[in-house]
């Protein structure tokens, strides 16, 4: 029996060598892909960090644009009485002031303001006197006016104490009517109106007095009513004493 000897087989290398050499491009290929990717992505990471710290810088060197200050435009209120004419009581050193559409009209311890265009109806019956200025040493009126409480009607008088108080230093009380006692007054005369009788004329008063050492200088109007409210008013607060 002859012994045959075989040589072990050779494992064939070439497929394989053949096989890795192939494999080897396609791995690089991947490697440098990744590469790319990775390189691109820092690329436009930088790229945006660039335009952003420009953004800011320029946003930043740009003057901040303020909203302008309003115009502010004073008004100063005008004194109503500014083209007012001022009677002087040399006498009794005091001045008051008065519309230019009103007149002085008497003297002595008793004179008027009176309307300049009043018609003739009104002077016969003295409506167009809208404004009295009596002085006077009746003090006890005063005095019966000034200790009355406010808000209340002064004995023996009719008159509605309304406040004491004081101008430069002398004793003062103002007086009026009450509102609803003239309420009153008005309706009634409407009444008495349409049944035919004859009524009266309504005043509307309003009144200041003042003590000047035992001298009552009283200024004060039958017409406080309407427009001509304000107008008295303003009236009263221009008179001072001169000395």
């Amino acid at each position: 029996m002859e012994n045959t000897f075989q040589a072990p087989t050779q494992p064939n290398t070439s497929n394989i060598s053949e096989t890795t050499s192939s494999s080897q491009p396609s791995l690089e290929r991947k490697r440098n892909w990744k590469k790319w990717i990775l390189i691109t992505v820092v690329f436009l990471a930088l790229f945006a960090s660039l335009l952003y710290f420009y953004a800011l810088k320029l946003s930043s060197s740009k003057p901040i644009a303020h909203a302008p200050n309003p115009t502010v435009t004073q008004i100063i209120p005008q004194d109503a009485t500014e083209n007012w004419k001022t009677y002087t009581n040399s006498e009794n050193m005091f001045t008051i002031q008065y519309p230019p559409n009103l007149y002085v009209k008497g003297g002595g311890q008793q004179i008027f303001l009176a309307k300049q265009d009043a018609t003739d109806a009104e002077k016969i019956d003295y409506s167009d006197e809208l404004v009295e200025i009596r002085i006077d040493t009746f003090i006890n009126r005063f005095e019966s006016y000034y200790t009355t409480p406010d808000n209340t009607q002064v004995k023996n008088y009719g008159d509605t104490k309304l406040k004491s108080y004081s101008i430069d230093g002398y004793k003062a009380v103002l007086y009026g009517y009450g509102e609803k006692d003239k309420e009153k007054e008005i309706k009634s005369n409407e009444e008495a109106v349409k049944s035919g009788a004859s009524v009266g004329m309504i005043y509307f008063k309003r009144g200041l007095m003042v003590n000047k050492n035992g001298v009552k200088i009283e200024i004060s109007t039958n017409s406080y009513t309407g427009e001509f409210k304000n107008t008295f008013d303003q009236i009263l607060s221009t008179f001072k004493f001169t000395q």
